[in-house]
């Protein structure tokens, strides 16, 4: 090989190995709430393997934003494999304020509460947005009845 194809393919390497780092620095970089604002996102319900299974607990994600704030990707830091894929999807769903590291954080609480439901929520599921990025959908198994009677007697 010649002197000038090895100091070709150094730079190459050089080069490719510096975008690397500077893609999993930018990845890297921590959020901040005060750069998280959202425009517009989508609600959800209890994830249904979830409901099923009574699961509860906590998924992170990171969201990629586009210059007009859309989020183009979305991964998840944590959480349970049963929420996780209805949390991406649903994050794909929103939008935010741009800002300078192109990168959104959002907190999904999911939590089982005992006793009943309100009746004019009849699919048991709630969604609360807390701002700038905590999301709260909590599920009540059962279902407000709105007559008790046992039939006549």
């Amino acid at each position: 090989m010649t002197l000038r194809r090895r100091v070709l393919r150094t730079f190459v390497v050089v080069g490719l190995a510096s975008c690397s780092l500077a893609l999993f620095a930018q990845q890297e970089q921590t959020i901040y709430d005060e750069e998280i604002s959202v425009s517009d996102f989508a609600s959800m319900l209890y994830p249904p393997l979830a409901r099923a299974g009574h699961k509860e607990g906590v998924v992170v994600v990171r969201a990629k934003l586009d210059a007009k704030g859309y989020a183009t990707s979305v991964t998840a830091i944590s959480g349970s494999a049963m929420l996780v894929p209805d949390v991406i999807s649903n994050a794909k769903k929103w939008r935010f304020k741009p800002n300078s590291k192109s990168a959104a954080v959002l907190v999904y609480q999911f939590r089982i509460v005992d006793g009943t439901c309100d009746p004019a929520n009849a699919n048991g599921s709630l969604f609360v947005l807390k701002q700038p990025n905590i999301v709260t959908i909590t599920m009540c198994p059962f279902p407000l009845e709105t007559s008790v009677g046992l039939g006549p007697h």
